[in-house]
């Protein structure tokens, strides 16, 4: 959860809904399990899917079923060092 601490909370609302899009639009999305998206559904619902925890959920579905969307979103954003630890 470390890569999650690296991301400033004001930036995570705007990455949030582009997280979402990306989760949404993919046709990759066969690759999200159920419950991943359940417990993202759940962090949605209670306004927790900025919270650490939430966000971690959210950007790690997002980089397991399109990395190169969310790499590119994350440099986009400045957050080069956060792309490069979701890599590793």
């Amino acid at each position: 959860m470390e890569v999650v601490k690296k991301i400033p909370v004001d930036k995570r609302e705007n990455l949030m809904t582009s997280l979402i899009d990306i989760l949404l639009r993919s046709n990759n999305a066969t690759k999200l399990s159920s419950s991943t998206a359940n417990l993202i559904l759940h962090y949605w619902q209670h306004d927790e899917l900025t919270s650490d925890e939430g966000f971690q959920k959210l950007l790690e579905a997002a980089y397991a079923i399109e990395p190169e969307q969310t790499t590119e979103l994350l440099n986009n954003a400045g957050l080069n060092d956060v792309a490069e630890e979701l890599k590793k």
